[in-house]
């Protein structure tokens, strides 16, 4: 609140000032006569014509903190948010500047258990790695040992894609704004191919991509790929002559205090790691992590804690006290790209650059990163005119983090959090638990009818049997065509570290209930269609016996 001078008019000074001695003048007259009553009466004059006493200044506000209240909105929104998600277990921190005005752990580590989760609790930050990545590239920039426009290949010569030509032009640009044409689907064409043979090291699954070909030509189109950063990782190994994870360890991790982050899972499950979780038909069950090298520098190698990660914030936000990047890396890193992310997020275009995506939320421009690993969620979010930082983990597969980390920010921002959205992850694992019900009913129910089918089918049964037949094979052709067909184009779930979680990238759950209905229906329809010849037979024996 800001305080208003009350104005006088032009001259009012001499006037007040005239008054004032004449008035001191009566007084002193009278003070001869009576010297106390002229004492009290000057005290008086004196204290009623003094300027009144300026009130105590308040606290300086620091622009953008967070004021208690709002902190105190915002745990409670998050904690609402994990127990209305049946989520085991999260974390939050948030940072303004270097201060980290807020860290909280909700739930356990394990479902009902007795460790409670802590700011200090590791979780897996999976692709929020890329930006890890892009400030190792950006470091390696600002030593003049890297270009971001120059070609991959001047500093891994032999790399190579299925088309000479895109494998000789996409550029270290390309990759750290995801423009450089290798698909989505890379992962699971390199991957699935022999799973075994690109762990050894990140190089040798930076080479399985020679049989990769681009969708598009570099910078022409965006597309989210995590082997754009795996070569950024390697590229990082070349140019410094160290591990990826060497290098981040030493240059990042350690300059910035971050003391619980590490790529061992060994040393994270010793600092009591929170448990993966995966939903299996509604419940959740824990799964074991598979260690991938290859994955490293594009995520789900890395443990971290909300409290490291807030550090790791506030440096983004150029509040760091170890050097990190310079102002004019953290803003290159904080402006969008020149090719629109789609679908576009929130209030208008969303763009992707440096490991960063951008976009405006509330009129205040937002940068973030989500986080997609077995059993964990993370998210990471700046709000740079704020100098804010908000870090996010839940500790289990759930479509829940998107809405919440937005409500977070939003509270921030002194906005109401937008409409709850629902775990359709979790809700999709109770939809498989009724089609496996109906598909393991369909088969049953299938055994039955063979078992009591009498020697021939009455003549009155074929007016049901031949569309019974039509809508059962045109039900199994959908339900086998659909996953094979449409769903993997769309299919987020392609990478190696949901074997641990699936079947080449699709869900336990959803391979046994999609498959048992499938299955049933398919089954059901072979019945129908047997039914139908042997009517279509009876017949014809029939016509060919008649007079």
């Amino acid at each position: 609140m800001h305080r208003i001078p009350l104005s006088r008019p032009a001259g009012a000074g001499s006037w007040l000032a005239a008054r004032t001695r004449r008035a001191l003048g009566l007084v002193t007259a009278r003070a001869r006569r009576v010297p106390a009553l002229g004492l009290s009466a000057a005290v008086l004059m004196a204290l009623a014509l003094a300027p009144p006493a300026a009130a105590p200044a308040p606290p300086p506000v620091r622009p953008g903190r967070p004021a208690p209240g709002t902190l105190a909105r915002v745990e409670a929104y998050v904690a609402g948010e994990i127990a209305r998600g049946g989520i085991p277990g999260g974390s939050l921190a948030v940072v303004h500047g270097k201060e980290i005005v807020l860290a909280r752990g909700f739930g356990s580590i394990t479902p009902g258990g007795v460790v409670r989760v802590t700011p200090e609790t590791p979780y897996q930050i999976a692709s929020l790695t890329k930006s890890i990545t892009s400030a190792a590239i950006l470091q390696l920039r600002e030593q003049g040992r890297i270009d971001l426009d120059a070609p991959v290949r001047r500093y891994l010569p032999w790399f190579a894609l299925a088309d000479e030509d895109a494998s000789a032009r996409i550029t270290i640009r390309h990759l750290l704004e995801q423009t450089s044409g290798i698909p989505f689907r890379a992962s699971a064409q390199v991957v699935w191919r022999d799973p075994r043979a690109i762990r050894p090291s990140l190089e040798r699954g930076v080479r399985e991509l020679r049989t990769v070909r681009p969708i598009a030509r570099p910078g022409a189109a965006w597309q989210y790929a995590n082997f754009n950063y795996a070569i950024l990782g390697s590229v990082v190994e070349a140019v410094s002559g160290e591990t990826y994870p060497r290098y981040v360890a030493t240059r990042i991790f350690a300059p910035l205090g971050m003391t619980r982050s590490t790529f061992d899972l060994a040393e994270a499950t010793a600092w009591k790691r929170a448990p993966s979780y995966v939903p299996l038909f509604g419940r959740w069950r824990e799964v074991a992590l598979v260690d991938e090298t290859w994955h490293a520098p594009a995520g789900t190698t890395i443990f971290s804690t909300a409290q490291d990660m807030a550090r790791y914030a506030a440096a983004w936000l150029g509040a760091a006290d170890a050097p990190f990047l310079t102002a004019r890396s953290l803003a290159a890193a904080q402006t969008g790209g020149p090719v629109p992310v789609l679908p576009p997020y929130w209030d208008g275009t969303t763009r992707y650059a440096l490991g960063w995506e951008h976009a405006t939320m509330d009129g205040t421009k937002v940068v973030w990163h989500f986080g997609v690993a077995v059993g964990h969620r993370a998210a990471l979010f700046l709000l740079p005119e704020r100098r804010v930082g908000i870090v996010l983990f839940l500790g289990a597969d759930t479509d829940l983090l998107w809405s919440t980390a937005r409500g977070a920010a939003s509270l921030l921002l002194g906005r109401e959090p937008p409409a709850r959205s629902d775990d359709l992850r979790r809700q999709l694992s109770w939809a498989m638990l009724w089609c496996g019900l109906v598909g393991a009913a369909l088969v049953a129910w299938l055994g039955v009818a063979v078992t009591r089918r009498r020697g021939q089918s009455t003549a009155s049964s074929a007016w049901f049997a031949v569309p019974r037949a039509i809508v059962l094979v045109l039900l199994a052709a959908l339900l086998i065509a659909y996953p094979l067909w449409i769903l993997p184009a769309a299919q987020p779930i392609t990478f190696p570290l949901f074997f641990a979680a699936g079947l080449r990238g699709w869900p336990y759950d959803v391979v046994t209930g999609y498959g048992l209905l499938a299955c049933g229906v398919a089954l059901w329809a072979t019945y129908s269609l047997l039914a139908v010849r042997r009517l279509a037979r009876r017949r014809l024996s029939h016509g060919d016996s008649g007079p």
